[in-house]
């Protein structure tokens, strides 16, 4: 009896058994497939990192614009979508850190008044550039008691990386210099300040519904990255030539200073109804008659907006609004204002009447002509599709799959 009984469970187990062991067979298959896929996808975008990691090293180093010199890639840069959404993205950074800056500016100028001290905590660069000082040994020990003291403050709108803000402080009262070193620690900006600056910059382009800061953000990097040669002599085309079409330097300055003019006799006409100092020299001389008084805003402002013209491509400053330092041409000697707009600025506004297709238009001549190259040819973005075929040992078919990958620098 119990020989038959151990006979009919033998069977059952090497049944058992061949299932448990075929069946492991087809997982340990299956999950070496899924190593070989995973494996295969990772060569692919190993090689398309490869590729988008040769860009073109004096394209981004003077303009800022990432871009592969390759065939068989997809986005050029002679697309006006391509180009103006890479501008945007290196442009909104641009603006972050400005406006940052001019915070801290704010914040120290604060500080200085109140405090009677020269205190640059709030400089995220200064501080980096500090730490740096002191741990190479060239920072005086005044200087690192000032550097320890100023971090209490400096942890309201940043972080250290690689090391708490604490043991920095800790580690530089020991003098732990090398240690120091071996971490590489460096101030950035606090991420909820970040977000908050990029949260009112993504609610003003949100609200922007004629597109003035679309314009804004190329004519800010014309003038920021491609240049302007107005007043050097320059061998390529830059902002001037994006705003007028214009390749000759002569004509340009003609034409560049002429819109400026147009734009001050503009801003200075208004100014002759709005400012009440501007405003109640003119009713003296016009005794108070309307007619009269429209015919000599406009003489004035004519006048004013040449003297304005002259000072702002001598590399002067002219504000916008004059305010209470009225006109240069009320004053009988040379009258220079404290703050104002320079000539960069002005030709910002005069890049802002042209359409967004035209800047773009000529900026990618401009950047052809700089480089000697075509914008046809730079691409932002590769596309790479590679097809596997996995033969198993036990499984009677075979496993076929598409990888599908895409890079971009946008």
């Amino acid at each position: 009896m119990k020989r038959n009984d151990s006979g009919s469970i033998t069977p059952f187990f090497i049944i058992v058994i061949t299932l448990v062991v075929f069946v492991g067979l087809i997982v340990f298959e299956y999950a070496f497939y899924q190593f070989q896929y995973s494996k295969q996808k990772a060569y692919m975008y190993r090689e398309m990192d490869k590729i988008m990691s040769s860009y073109n090293k004096d394209l981004f180093n003077e303009l800022g614009l990432l871009a592969v010199h390759k065939e068989g890639l997809t986005s050029p840069i002679s697309d006006n979508e391509v180009l103006s959404n890479q501008i945007k993205k290196l442009m909104e950074q641009n603006h972050l850190v400005k406006t940052i800056t001019k915070a801290e500016d704010i914040v120290n100028e604060f500080i200085e008044h109140k405090a009677t001290i020269d205190l640059k905590a709030f400089d995220v660069s200064y501080l980096n550039l500090e730490l740096y000082r002191i741990l190479n040994g060239e920072a005086s020990k005044v200087e690192i008691e000032d550097f320890v003291t100023n971090l209490a403050t400096v942890s309201v709108y940043a972080n250290v990386e690689n090391v708490s803000m604490d043991d920095l402080k800790e580690m530089i009262k020991k003098m732990e210099f090398k240690k120091l070193k071996d971490l590489k620690p460096v101030f950035v900006i606090r991420p909820s300040i970040r977000k908050h600056v990029e949260e009112i910059l993504s609610a003003y382009e949100k609200y922007d519904i004629i597109g003035v800061y679309n314009h804004f953000v190329l004519a800010d990097y014309c003038v920021e990255y491609m240049g302007y040669n107005f007043t050097k002599e320059e061998h390529h085309l830059a902002s001037e030539y994006i705003a007028t079409g214009v390749k000759n330097n002569d004509i340009n300055k003609y034409i560049v200073s002429s819109e400026i003019y147009l734009i001050r006799i503009l801003l200075d006409f208004v100014e002759t109804g709005a400012n009440p100092t501007v405003r109640n020299r003119i009713q003296k001389i016009t005794f108070g008659e309307p007619r009269l008084f429209v015919v000599a805003a406009v003489a004035v402002s004519a006048l004013e907006a040449f003297y304005d013209t002259n000072r702002i491509i001598h590399g002067g400053k002219v504000p916008f609004y004059k305010g209470d330092e009225g006109f240069i041409s009320f004053h009988l000697t040379n009258k220079y204002y404290k703050h104002g707009f320079t000539y960069p600025d002005y030709l910002k506004l005069v890049l802002m009447l042209n359409s967004k297709n035209t800047i773009l238009e000529r900026m990618k001549v401009a950047i052809g002509e700089r480089f000697d190259m075509n914008p046809d040819e730079f691409f932002t973005e590769v596309h790479m599709e590679k097809r596997i075929i996995f033969k198993p040992k036990i499984i009677p078919f075979e496993f076929k799959k598409v990888i599908k990958g895409s890079l971009s620098y946008e």
